[in-house]
């Protein structure tokens, strides 16, 4: 008697050891994808990527998946889910995924993003990833090879990433209804040419257009109060740059190794242009700044070796204060090609 009540109990342990627990990895065996448990009350599973393994083609993502006899809700899209598969290319979301998880589509060849449309928390457009209102633009697919698209009028943020690495894109319309640009917003969109910042736009998130190669035109709007740290940074053919009146801060490396930029000019509320913001700007002849600016941030002008003018309108140009090697490499004293520092009449010196 003794051995069979043993017998039971190692039969039911076998069991308890071989049900799934949060954390456990499987495929459902009726797709190429894979799932991990997490959470056992309810039953949910995130889809995941494997390491060394790369979906491919087109992806049904499933409400429901089955695994050891029991049920699960497919109810999110794991980080990195879908990062560098190049060969995937389209994604079909079902109802009832409602977290999907950062770098989600990162370096992905998705030309689509299909959601289902009793999704609670997601919808598409085109292809387009969208929350389920539409109020926010999740993800441009970087696989579509469109060279222009118009942001829908009912847009008031563009999320973090949103159109990063669309190398087709060469232009972008912001309607007035978008009120703030997310980091990574533009990242690396390397055939932008121009892009026209609404009046509506207050914030433009560190590193929105980081690295756009292309661009040469960028106008911001008049209701942009910050510009974020790494926002312009390597817009190599970026030419020229008029910071309007309501911004109040330039971010850390904001204009950093724009190497064709020409001009700048700085309006009247700028506080503070921040460390390294215009760094390595090796074609910058002419810096006006508005009379705000407070701080000028460490190394925020080295290596602007062609600068010839700074204009700044602060009637007392010594309260500023100048953070390590914030002019470096400007040629000054007796050089023939000194830059020339210009005040307001009646400057304390």
């Amino acid at each position: 008697m003794k051995k069979a009540v043993l017998i039971a109990i190692l039969a039911i342990a076998t069991v308890a050891v071989a049900m799934a627990q949060v954390g456990t990895e499987f495929n459902d065996g009726n797709s190429n994808l894979y799932f991990r448990v997490t959470s056992l009350n309810p039953n949910e599973v995130e889809v995941i990527k494997k390491p060394n393994y790369y979906y491919t083609g087109n992806i049904n993502i499933p409400s429901s998946v089955s695994y050891d006899g029991a049920n699960y809700s497919v109810t999110a899209i794991g980080i990195s889910a879908f990062a560098d598969c190049s060969s995937l290319t389209t994604v079909n979301i079902g109802n009832s995924v409602t977290t999907i998880g950062e770098w989600a589509f990162y370096r992905s060849g998705i030309t689509d993003i299909n959601v289902g449309s009793s999704n609670p928390r997601f919808a598409s457009d085109n292809g387009i990833l969208f929350s389920k209102n539409m109020d926010t633009l999740i993800c441009y697919p970087r696989g579509k090879t469109n060279s222009t698209y118009t942001i829908p009028g009912s847009v008031t943020v563009i999320g973090e990433s949103a159109f990063e690495e669309c190398g087709s894109l060469t232009s972008v319309n912001i309607p007035n209804s978008v009120t703030e640009i997310g980091y990574w917003a533009f990242y690396s969109c390397s055939s932008l040419t121009t892009i026209n910042i609404p009046n509506s736009v207050t914030a433009i998130g560190n590193s929105a257009f980081f690295g756009c190669s292309s661009l040469e035109s960028v106008n911001i709007g008049n209701s942009v109060t910050a510009i974020g740290s790494y926002a312009f940074w390597d817009c190599t053919k970026l030419t020229s740059i008029d910071i309007p009146n309501s911004v109040t801060s330039i971010g850390k490396e904001a204009f950093s190794e724009c190497s064709s930029l020409t001009t700048v000019d700085i309006g009247n509320s700028v506080t503070e242009i921040g460390d390294y913001a215009f760094w390595d700007c090796t074609k910058l002849t002419s810096v006006n700044i508005g009379n705000s600016v407070e701080t000028i941030g460490n190394y925020a002008f080295s290596r602007c070796s062609s600068l010839k003018k700074i204009k700044i309108d602060v009637i007392n140009p010594a309260s500023i204060t100048l953070g390590q090697g914030a002019f470096d490499g400007i040629r000054k004293g007796g050089d023939a090609d000194a830059c020339i520092l210009l005040v307001p009449p009646g400057s304390v010196p």
